[in-house]
């Protein structure tokens, strides 16, 4: 963190010294396999609904443990939960024979600890830019899926035509909540936390084969 600490006494933006911090995490969770599996031309939707069910593992405790942080230092932006999305993009598939059910009840938690709302702040930024992500990813997934991943794309499209406008609502909401070289001191340490919960989770095992 200690380029994070020189980042922080120029005067580059909370944003800028967030995306320098994370950038090594950045460039591992791209070239991972399940993330690089959904830009496949010859995507199928078997291992599509396998990186949904990853991705659900990873949200579903993680959200958990922002929405129980925000009950104590309040809320940062204007946040909104995607394991929901997930929820239902399994749901469709479960419908087409792609997954179980009962596989989203063995969840485990995440483990991680929010203690403030500068924290608060580095884990939006991972989780808002992810959304961001998508839906370049999900353009992907329909050029190769089409019609058959149609009815499950809720999570990847994000907030559909708003995703852009939320993010640059969010990039102004960050600034502000990290007002002190603290805050972002402890706002980048808590976004690499997140990183790091995404390159766990999706490096556990590799997919199966389809």
């Amino acid at each position: 963190m200690s380029a994070v600490l020189q980042s922080i006494q120029t005067s580059a933006t909370a944003l800028a010294v967030l995306r320098e911090s994370t950038a090594d995490m950045y460039r591992t969770l791209d070239q991972n396999s399940c993330m690089t599996a959904l830009m496949l031309p010859d995507l199928q939707l078997e291992r599509y609904a396998q990186v949904l069910m990853r991705l659900y593992a990873i949200y579903r405790p993680l959200e958990s443990a922002l929405f129980d942080a925000e009950q104590v230092h309040g809320r940062v932006g204007s946040w909104y939960p995607k394991y929901h999305w997930l929820e239902d993009d399994l749901l469709m598939l479960s419908q087409q024979g792609m997954v179980s059910l009962c596989d989203l009840e063995t969840v485990r938690p995440c483990g991680l600890t929010i203690g403030s709302r500068a924290e608060l702040a580095g884990c939006h930024y991972v989780l808002e830019s992810a959304t961001l992500g998508g839906q370049m990813i999900a353009a992907c997934v329909r050029a190769s899926l089409g019609q058959r991943a149609q009815l499950a794309m809720q999570f990847l499209s994000g907030y559909g035509s708003d995703t852009h406008p939320r993010w640059g609502k969010t990039c102004q909401q960050i600034e502000t909540a990290l007002d002190t070289p603290k805050a972002l001191f402890d706002a980048c340490a808590k976004a690499r936390a997140v990183f790091a919960l995404f390159i766990a989770g999706l490096a556990q095992r590799k997919l199966q084969s389809v």
